[in-house]
């Protein structure tokens, strides 16, 4: 079993999209694929303190998980962090220990601040201020992760301590936050139209009189049996309430609370799930007052946990296969623009070789030091007695010519000797001859190569490796064995709409629609070249720069050369335009042809 540490878990989250995953995790659970039993508990007195156990899995994945974390809030008088914990990962299909994650709760803080982040980001209007109520762990982490979603710094913060909360102004004045400290949470509420609640309290500390219109709340301090931070009427008062889970929100958190009130019914909660996946609305008006109860569900440690194992273990290549045009080399440009990593890119062709690929030596500087050292000779021989003399003065004398300073790195033996880390992108690897395949056996398995003239280089940093392929000849299987597999289609019209949307946003949603259907139908034709995802761009934005509002048979034709970049296949489609476009604005209404 692999133990992992608090210090690699941390070193590892820096290199994971953590809020896809965990929005990933939410919509499977609402969609009712992922199986999370009741909640475990354990509650102390002397010392206060509480023990959560989540335990679930994904249907489907390979890993279940079970999570074991604490708070104990008098942990600071001992020099403690008040949180502790760990998580188990454990095989699906054999029950198999994998992993131990040591993390002290570390996952647990931060997939709670993502999970605020996401509903700061889909039911917030644009921020003026953020109000925190308390002054502990997540009412730092809540307000950092803020900073990715919006350029708001202001900050009012409530708390009991007035020392923590002048703490906490330092803290967060070191993020580039500007934060007010208050004794009034009248002062929070009036002024802030984003509030966080953070605490361990057990009385309301929020009323529904205090809040305006346009309010966003996320309630995250009352995770268990007993706490409370929203008063009596407020979950009431609110246009939309919100919750991670229906089931688990009966029991415990806000939501529990105001049903035991009286004045409230769990029919008139969304799933947040069920939001993110479109299947819900959100925030429908800028008037609106709504709240999201956070208790925390097992599916985001399940995804985390799975997530931070993977990244450690495998390490692996990724080869991506898939039709021309389908964006895998945009998905390794996106990934070294994600992680902050130098891309690196080796375009392969049939002959390809590694004086092109890995490294050649600088010959035309390798014969002038020839040169140089040719009329230096005299000079270290001068005054040797003797053959033997001689030879023991050229053996101490410095010869460069195999050295790094003659060495011209290229591609592969750049990414490999990268000090930071790069994205090496080896891109249509189907291209290249097999014996270039063999070059990359012992890179891709070892990341390091043997140059006879200098030794072994191994990767300090060892690159993330992507490999695309075209099919256009199969990949040998010792090459695909080193790597973990990925194939992309050409998207279904709701993906390519979305894309279309994010590139070309002066697009209307009724042309977008119709652009979207006839490309759909076309790469139904037999074509020599299907159009790709790029050429729907382009053709979108020549339609805007034509200044078209809907898609007809002439504005097709005449822009067709822009679709498709073959006479024969133009030929092709040009029969078929009429039939094309009618069913192309047909579905314009904003029905998918899927």
């Amino acid at each position: 079993m692999h133990i992992i540490s608090r210090s690699e878990i941390v070193e590892i989250l820096r290199d994971l999209n953590l809020t896809a995953l965990i929005q990933e995790g939410f919509v499977s659970y609402s969609n009712k694929n992922v199986i999370v039993p009741p909640i475990g508990e354990l509650h102390f007195k002397k010392p206060p303190g509480d023990v959560h156990i989540k335990y679930g899995y994904i249907i489907g994945n390979s890993y279940y998980v079970i999570k074991i974390a604490s708070g104990f809030w008098e942990n600071h008088k001992l020099g403690l962090p008040n949180g502790q914990g760990m998580m188990l990962i454990f095989c699906q299909t054999t029950g198999q220990p994998k992993a131990l994650l040591l993390d002290d709760a570390h996952l647990t803080d931060v997939r709670t601040a993502i999970a605020g982040q996401i509903c700061a980001k889909l039911f917030t209007n644009k921020i003026n201020s953020i109000g925190v109520i308390g002054t502990g762990l997540q009412a730092r982490l809540q307000v950092k992760y803020l900073s990715q979603i919006t350029d708001c710094r202001k900050v009012f913060v409530w708390g009991r301590d007035e020392k923590k909360m002048k703490l906490y102004k330092e803290d967060m004045g070191n993020f580039g936050f500007e934060v007010k400290c208050t004794g009034l949470i009248e002062e929070v509420a009036l002024k802030c139209n984003f509030i966080i609640t953070t605490t361990a309290s057990d009385k309301p500390l929020l009323m529904k009189n205090q809040i305006l219109k346009g309010t966003h709340i996320n309630a995250i301090g009352s995770d268990a049996l007993g706490k409370r931070e929203l008063g009596p009427g407020l979950i009431h008062k609110a246009d939309l309430v919100i919750t991670d889970s229906l089931e688990q929100c009966q029991h415990r958190g806000e939501i529990s609370c105001a049903i035991k009130d009286g004045n409230f019914s769990i029919h008139q909660v969304k799933e947040l799930g069920q939001v993110l996946s479109g299947k819900q609305k959100g925030r429908d008006s800028d008037e609106q007052i709504t709240i999201a109860d956070l208790t925390g569900v097992a599916v985001q440690d399940i995804q985390i946990a799975t997530a931070v194992y993977l990244a450690s273990e495998l390490e692996k290549p990724i080869l991506i296969e898939g039709p021309p045009g389908v964006g895998k080399t945009e998905l390794a440009n996106t990934a070294a623009l994600y992680f902050k990593k130098d891309m690196i890119r080796l375009q392969c062709y049939e002959g390809l070789d590694e004086s092109k690929a890995l490294y050649e030596w600088r010959y035309g500087k390798q014969l002038l030091y020839t040169q140089i050292l040719k009329e230096q000779m005299q000079e270290v021989l001068e005054g040797a007695k003797g053959l033997k003399e001689s030879l023991d003065r050229l053996m101490k004398f410095e010869d460069i010519f195999f050295s790094e300073d003659f060495l011209e790195t290229r591609p592969l033996l750049e990414a490999l000797t990268s000090k930071k880390g790069s994205v090496l992108l080896i891109d249509e690897v189907d291209k290249s001859d097999e014996e270039f395949e063999a070059l990359l056996l012992e890179i891709l398995s070892e990341f390091q190569i043997s140059i006879p003239e200098l030794g072994v280089r191994k990767a300090e940093v060892k690159p993330l490796v992507v490999l695309t392929s075209n099919n256009s000849r199969e990949i040998g299987d010792a090459l695909k064995r080193r790597c973990l597999h990925l194939y992309i289609p050409f998207p279904e019209a709701k993906l390519e709409r979305q894309i279309v949307q994010a590139r070309v946003p002066e697009v209307s949603e009724s042309l977008q629609i119709q652009l979207v259907n006839f490309v759909q139908g076309v790469r139904e034709l037999d074509l020599k070249k299907q159009p790709a995802i790029s050429e729907t761009i382009d053709w979108a934005k020549t339609v805007i720069l034509l200044n078209a509002e809907e898609l007809d048979a002439k504005l097709a034709e005449d822009t067709l050369n822009i679709l498709l970049k073959h006479q024969q296949d133009i030929e092709v489609v040009k029969k078929e335009i009429p039939a094309l476009v009618s069913s192309a604005t047909e579905t314009s209404d904003g029905k998918s042809i899927n």
